[in-house]
């Protein structure tokens, strides 16, 4: 019995590390942003220029470098900054509404501007969590060399 859940957890832990494959890399559009990583481990960023079945090319410092597939350990590509600045703007006013709750009532209770402190609470959070957001830059492993 356990000899057959190991071999499960095995299967599923391939499963779970397998991570795209090369025709993921074909269909990316043109000037995607990716990030490539090279067997001999050296790390280039870049705008993808086109990728076919045995190579890609991607514009890194304004020069066109093209790698084979063969050379390729991974490829990521760019999550986008809208996505990041979203859950940033989530948190900062998930953050702001605590911190201004908390004000709302004190200040409602001694000078009674409670409300107006909330306000501008949740528009610096938010507008602070998104900046925070887009500003990261992250990559998804789109593809690994098996």
């Amino acid at each position: 019995m356990t000899k057959g859940i190991a071999t499960v957890l095995l299967a599923a832990a391939t499963l779970l590390g397998a991570e795209g494959s090369w025709t993921d890399v074909v269909a990316l559009r043109p000037s995607t942003r990716i990030q490539l990583i090279k067997r001999d481990k050296k790390s280039m960023q870049g705008e993808l220029v086109r990728a076919d079945a045995e190579r890609v090319t991607l514009t890194v410092g304004g020069q066109a470098t093209t790698v084979a597939k063969a050379d390729v350990v991974r490829i990521s590509r760019s999550a986008g900054r809208t996505r990041n600045a979203l859950i940033g703007a989530a948190i900062g006013v998930g953050a702001a509404a605590v911190v201004g709750g908390i004000l709302q009532t004190r200040l409602n209770n001694e000078t009674g501007n409670g409300d107006q402190a909330l306000a501008a609470s949740l528009a610096v959070g938010g507008g602070l969590g998104a900046a925070i957001g887009a500003s990261q830059i992250h990559f998804q492993t789109i593809y690994r060399a098996p």
